[in-house]
C-alpha cells in the first residue's frame, strides 16, 4: 500500500520531504522578493511625493530636494536661472521695467522656469511608471506565494496519510519480527533437557530488620534538606537583582510609580488558557482587583497633569515578557470605561500581537496606511466599548525608520484630532530604537517592570533611554506582583457591598502574557 501511495502522487523519485523542503524554500524566497519590492516601493513614493510638493510650491525658488541634485538637467537650468536674476537685479538699478534690457531678461527668466518644471514633470512621470511597475511585480509575488501556500497545504494533507502508512509498515514489520523471534524461542526450547530442582533447607524470616536503621537515615534526611534548602533561599537572595517592590523602584529611578497590577495565581501556574482571556481580563471582571489596580494607574495618570492631560500615550518595557501588551490594553480599557474615545495602535512592528488579542485582522494596517491606503479601511472596531484598533499591517523592512519618517508624525497629528486618547504599544525599548524614536512623538511615556523579573539595571537603562533623547517619561508600572494585600481587602469589601453581600471576587490580574 505504501509503494501505491508513492506511485500514485509521484513521490518516488523526489521523497515528500524534499517537496516539503522545495516548497519551503520557495515560499522564503517569494517572502524576501515581497520585502524587497515593498521597501524600493516605499522609497519611491517618497522621491515622487518629495519631488512633487517641490513642483507645486513654487519649485523655482526654494532648495533643491535630494532626489533632484543629481539631475544634470535640473542643476543647469537652475545654475542659469541664478545668473539671470543676479544681472535682473543689477540692471534693475539702471533700467525700468518696460526697458527692453528688463524685458528680455523677464523673458529668458519665463522661458528657465518653463524648462525647469517640464523636467520635473518628466521625472515624476518616470516615477509613477517605475512605481506602477513595482506594484505589479508585488501583485504577481504575491500570487505566487498565495500558489505555494495552497501547494503545502495540500503537500501537509498527504504527509497525514503518509505518515499513517509508514506507522503501519512499521507495526507490521514488528510483528513479523516478534513472531519469527517467539518461534525460534520455541524450537530451541524444545531441544534443551528438563532442570531436576530438590527442597535441601527451609527458609526463616528473621523478626527485624538488619539494615538500614529507618530512624537514622530519616533524622539524617530532614538534616542535610533543611541545611540545602535554607542555604538555596539564602543564595537567591543575595544573588536576585530584580525590582521586587513599588519602593525599591521609585528609588532605583527616581519616577512615580503608577500603580501596580497584581498576578492571578490560577492562571500564573498554566498556559492552557487563551491568550486573548489574559490581555482582556479586566473587561471580562470589572470588578476584580485587577480591573480596580487598572483604574487606579488611569486616574494617578491623568492627574500627573491637570490642566493638559497626556493625550497620546507610550506603553513600553526594558525587555521582552513583561507585560507591555496587557499593560497597554488594561490602560485602554481603564480609559474607555471612563467615557473617553480611545485608539490601541500597535507600533510593535517587529512583533505584533494587539490584532490576536481583539480578535481582527491585521491584513491593513498602520504600514499600509502610510503606502497610501485610506484610514478608515485601516481603523479596526473591536468588541471593547469605545475602544478602536489600529493594527500593524504587514510587518515592513525598517521600522524604526517608517516611526521617524514626517508621514508618520502627521498621521498621529491626524489621529489626535479624532480620538481623545491614543495608547501606542512598543517594542522593548532596551533592544531596539524603535521605542526610542516614538517616545520624542507622544505627550509621554509609560515604562512596565515586571516585579521579580526585571533586571535592576534593564529598568535603569530603559528609563535613561528615554530621558537622554529629550522625552517624557510619565511614571512607571509595576507589573505581576503580590503586593496588594492591604488593597484587596478593601477591594473584596466594596465588590461585596456592590453585589448585595457576595462574597465572589473575580480574582487578580493574569500573569502578563508576553508581548
Amino acid at each position: 500500500m505504501l509503494n501505491d501511495f508513492k506511485q500514485r502522487n509521484l513521490l518516488v523519485s523526489v521523497s515528500l520531504e524534499d517537496r516539503q523542503n522545495m516548497i519551503s524554500a520557495n515560499l522564503s524566497m517569494l517572502n524576501e522578493r515581497i520585502i524587497q519590492t515593498r521597501s524600493e516601493l516605499i522609497k519611491l513614493i517618497a522621491q515622487r511625493d518629495t519631488i512633487g510638493a517641490f513642483s507645486k510650491d513654487r519649485a523655482q525658488d526654494s532648495e533643491i530636494p535630494p532626489p533632484l541634485v543629481e539631475n544634470e538637467v535640473v542643476t543647469s537650468l537652475r545654475s542659469q536661472l541664478a545668473e539671470l536674476r543676479k544681472a535682473q537685479a543689477e540692471q534693475s538699478s539702471r533700467y525700468g521695467e518696460l526697458h527692453p534690457i528688463m524685458k528680455g531678461l523677464h523673458q529668458q527668466i519665463s522661458q528657465i522656469k518653463d524648462a525647469l518644471s517640464m523636467e520635473i514633470h518628466a521625472r515624476l512621470t518616470n516615477l509613477e511608471a517605475e512605481i506602477e511597475a513595482l506594484q505589479e511585480t508585488e501583485r504577481r509575488f504575491e500570487s505566487e506565494m498565495t500558489e505555494e501556500k495552497e501547494s503545502a497545504l495540500a503537500l501537509n494533507a498527504l504527509g497525514l496519510e503518509y505518515n499513517k502508512l509508514t506507522r503501519e509498515v512499521g507495526t507490521t514489520k514488528e510483528t513479523y519480527e516478534s513472531l519469527l523471534k517467539r518461534r525460534t524461542e520455541t524450537a530451541l526450547s524444545g531441544l534443551l533437557e528438563s532442570n531436576f530442582v530438590s527442597w535441601f533447607e527451609k527458609a526463616e524470616v528473621p523478626t527485624t530488620a538488619v539494615s538500614p536503621s529507618i530512624p537514622l537515615y530519616a533524622l539524617l534526611g530532614f538534616g542535610a534538606s533543611l541545611t540545602l534548602g535554607l542555604s538555596f533561599i539564602a543564595l537567591i537572595t543575595v544573588m536576585d537583582n530584580s525590582v521586587r517592590s513599588r519602593s525599591q523602584l521609585e528609588e532605583l529611578l527616581g519616577l512615580p510609580v503608577l500603580g501596580a497590577l497584581p498576578a492571578v495565581p490560577s492562571l500564573s501556574k498554566g498556559t492552557d488558557r487563551p491568550l486573548a482571556e489574559r490581555d482582556l481580563y479586566i473587561h471580562h471582571h470589572p470588578t476584580s482587583i485587577a480591573a480596580e489596580a487598572a483604574r487606579s494607574i488611569r486616574t494617578n495618570l491623568l492627574l500627573l497633569t491637570t490642566d493638559s492631560p497626556p493625550k497620546t500615550i507610550m506603553v513600553t518595557s526594558p525587555r521582552a515578557q513583561e507585560g507591555k501588551t496587557t499593560t497597554a490594553l488594561a490602560l485602554a480599557i481603564s480609559m474607555a470605561q471612563s467615557g473617553s474615545r480611545v485608539l490601541v495602535v500597535d507600533t510593535d512592528l517587529r512583533r505584533p500581537r494587539l490584532h490576536k488579542a481583539l480578535g481582527v485582522t491585521a491584513r491593513t494596517g498602520l504600514t499600509t496606511v502610510l503606502l497610501g491606503e485610506e484610514l478608515s479601511e485601516a481603523l479596526k472596531a473591536t468588541d471593547l466599548p469605545n475602544v478602536d484598533l489600529l493594527p500593524c499591517g504587514p510587518l515592513p523592512p525598517n521600522p524604526a525608520e517608517i516611526l521617524h519618517s514626517q508621514r508618520f508624525a502627521d498621521l498621529v497629528t491626524r489621529l489626535e484630532s479624532m480620538y481623545e486618547r491614543i495608547i501606542f504599544d512598543s517594542p522593548p525599548v532596551n533592544y531596539v530604537t524603535d521605542a526610542v524614536v516614538l517616545s520624542r512623538i507622544v505627550s509621554g511615556s509609560v515604562l512596565v517592570i515586571m516585579a521579580n523579573s526585571t533586571p535592576r539595571d534593564a529598568a535603569r537603562h530603559a528609563a535613561r533611554q528615554i530621558r537622554d533623547v529629550g522625552a517624557k517619561c510619565l511614571g512607571v508600572v509595576l507589573n505581576s506582583t503580590e503586593e496588594v494585600d492591604a488593597y484587596s481587602s478593601y477591594q473584596y469589601s466594596y465588590s461585596s457591598l456592590k453585589n448585595g453581600g457576595s462574597h465572589e471576587v473575580d480574582g487578580q490580574l493574569p500573569e502578563t502574557s508576553p508581548s
